[in-house]
């Protein structure tokens, strides 16, 4: 009876994931035709999947539509920015690479 054990609840690397990809408002996106930044471009699903809409006449939609099978490796950047001027503003930042 003398153990005292304190469990704190930590979230796992996919819950903190998910938290700066709700939290972010704005993407980054580095593939073969550069870099773009876009602002409400992605949504994520119920499975954690990130979709990014790119507008039609951006340089990334265009290395999209001339990519093999159209699937182009890309890296995104997200990050979750304090909603007011504080010293350290970016509280989060995350790079997801795929196709």
């Amino acid at each position: 009876m003398g153990d005292s054990q304190t469990w704190a609840a930590v979230p796992g690397a996919a819950q903190r994931a998910r938290s700066v990809l709700a939290a972010a408002w704005s993407c980054a996106v580095t593939a073969e035709g550069g870099r773009e930044e876009f602002v409400g471009a992605h949504t994520v699903d119920e499975s954690g999947r990130v979709h990014l809409r790119p507008p039609e006449d951006s340089t990334l939609s265009a290395s999209v539509i001339c990519a093999p099978r159209g699937e182009l490796p890309a890296v995104l950047e997200f990050a979750d920015v304090a909603p007011v001027p504080v010293r350290r503003r970016i509280r989060a930042r995350l790079w997801l690479t795929g196709r």
